[in-house]
């Protein structure tokens, strides 16, 4: 998430888009907390760990967030906001939390969903999927 940001200011929004997205995966809390959006209810660990995440990061880099430029700042809202990225993000969320399941058949199946959606190689497929809504 933070090298989307950073690296979105050095005019590489392809590699920002990139690497937000990879970061979005992992943690989509932290994400939208980063660019102001209302997040999602809690339901797992993980989930309660990437939102403490997001608020450390937030006090942490005030100063950093106060003078992110408007273009920035739109580019990572639209990328977030896409059907398609929303729907992936919501998906993540529902498996972190399947993932906490006592049941080891339930807790088996997101693992391995999991492992093969917060990849970097998954987030250059999304990546693609979301490139007509944002320039790149």
């Amino acid at each position: 998430l933070l090298a989307g940001l950073a690296v979105f200011e050095l005019d590489r929004p392809a590699d920002a888009a990139r690497h937000f997205i990879y970061g979005a995966l992992n943690y989509p809390q932290t994400a939208r907390l980063l660019l102001g959006q209302p997040t999602q209810p809690v339901e797992s660990q993980t989930a309660v760990m990437d939102y403490n995440d997001g608020v450390s990061l937030i006090l942490n880099l005030h100063g950093f967030l106060e003078r992110q430029s408007g273009p920035s700042k739109q580019f990572f809202r639209v990328l977030l906001n896409h059907p398609r990225m929303a729907k992936t993000l919501e998906n993540v969320e529902k498996l972190q939390a399947a993932h906490f399941s006592q049941d080891t058949q339930k807790h088996r199946i997101a693992f391995k969903k999991l492992v093969q959606l917060q990849t970097f190689h998954h987030a250059e497929l999304l990546l693609k999927e979301v490139s007509a809504a944002v320039p790149l």
